[in-house]
């Protein structure tokens, strides 16, 4: 197991080079800050310390602290001022004394699966307190024997009178780290603090589920919303364009109108209107009686049409309309509606008086406003009329498209 663990293991089998240096005494210098703060143990032994820099830095915040470890060469590593404090050692052998806590960070998965349970009885066996990690999912590394769930390692420190302190939280070493103490108490204490940790668990995975569905609601809105602003920033767009386009028709127009203004026609026009304002000032008497003249005659020109002399002009006698003949086909009159009470009061009474019976009429009111919406509900109460009200207005189209899908439903074989 010793030859396993050497130089080139600690070189590429740690993720990130294992080392004495900055990043790694920084990250075990805040678990041994965590470890003083919350657990404050007296004697700490570190079982698979490696190089010692977890028992370096809780020395170094006045813990009494020790290191075993299979690996000679990792016991060679370690600082001169640990040297004294950690030596060569199994965690399936006995450790010479008791300790206020026992650390084993990421060792036990190392070990062949039949020296699992008998480590954790020996480590048991000297102390009162454990903090515990082993890694549940790393199954691709070469020296990992024996990688077991979480519920594994607490069965085996069951077995041992040992429980998993559900009020301590552990994550500051790994997701998966536990710590476990020795309990003598009755067992409906162990099941009372399981069952509250369980409960909290179970409250908090179903707040975050509902808030999940909540803000993917919200998503699915914003989302709808996204849609609805992006077509209506088509719309406007087009808008754009063919507002572009007829200012450049009107652009063309004036530069033609500067074009006939200059032309020999348009001087031509101008002196005409010059002496037209000479002989008949305008607002005068002699104004007056010129735009009569050219009224009638222009009048008189549409009337007759041009002249053809020694031709007599003779005018058909216009005959009044004969009344309409009445008929029986199925006729259906869609109107489509938005706001425009006036109008469609109007329209209403239109058809009413010049509609020859029999027809039926097709109401679409497409999201109208109050007084529309009541005034068609009050009509159609009072006639025989088929009212369709749309909540949220559609569009033309989508109104003239379900008035003509009510006719065929009414008349399907017309």
């Amino acid at each position: 197991m010793a030859i396993t663990f050497d130089a080139n293991y600690y070189a590429h089998g740690c993720g990130r080079p294992y080392q004495r240096d900055g990043l790694w005494l920084a990250q075990f210098g805040a678990v041994a800050d965590r470890i003083v703060r919350d657990l404050e143990p007296q004697s700490v032994l570190d079982v698979g310390c490696a190089y010692g820099l977890l028992v370096e830095t809780l020395r170094e915040r006045g813990v009494d602290a020790y290191g075993i470890d299979v690996s000679e060469y990792a016991i060679s590593q370690a600082a001169p001022v640990v040297q004294p404090y950690v030596h060569v050692g199994s965690a399936v052998e006995p450790f010479g004394r008791t300790y206020d806590l026992i650390v084993t960070i990421e060792v036990l998965e190392h070990l062949p699966p039949e020296q699992a349970e008998p480590a954790i009885a020996n480590i048991c066996r000297h102390t009162d307190d454990v903090l515990f990690s082993s890694s549940p999912l790393d199954y691709s590394e070469i020296t990992h024997f024996n990688v077991q769930p979480p519920e594994i390692w607490a069965r085996h420190f069951a077995n041992q009178g040992f429980y998993r302190d559900v009020d301590f939280d552990a994550s500051f070493i790994t997701p998966w780290a536990a710590r476990f103490r020795r309990l003598s108490g009755p067992v409906a204490n162990i099941v009372t603090a399981y069952e509250r940790r369980f409960w909290q668990l179970q409250q908090a995975s179903q707040a975050r589920r509902q808030l999940n569905v909540q803000q993917r609601n919200e998503l699915a809105q914003h989302e709808f919303n996204n849609r609805e602003l992006a077509a209506e920033v088509a719309q406007l767009r087009e808008q754009v364009e063919r507002l572009r386009s007829q200012n450049q028709e009107l652009q063309a127009d004036r530069i033609n109108l500067q074009a006939l203004e200059y032309s020999f026609g348009g001087r031509m026009l101008r002196k005409a209107q010059g002496m037209r304002a000479a002989l008949a000032p305008p607002q005068s008497m002699r104004d007056q009686v010129l735009d009569d003249f050219l009224q009638r005659f222009i009048l008189r020109r549409k009337q007759i049409g041009p002249a053809q002399p020694g031709i007599p002009l003779s005018v058909t006698p216009i005959e009044p309309r004969a009344p309409l003949a009445p008929h029986t086909a199925a006729v259906d009159i869609v109107i489509c509606v938005h706001n425009a009470l006036h109008d469609v009061e109007s329209c209403l009474e239109s058809v009413a008086a010049h509609t020859n019976a029999p027809y039926h009429l097709i109401l679409i009111d497409d999201g109208s406003d109050a007084p529309t919406r009541d005034f068609l509900a009050q009509y159609a109460a009072s006639h025989a009329v088929t009212l369709v009200r749309n909540e949220q207005a559609g569009g033309y189209g989508r109104a003239a498209a379900q008035g003509l899908h009510l006719h065929r439903t009414l008349h399907p074989f017309a």
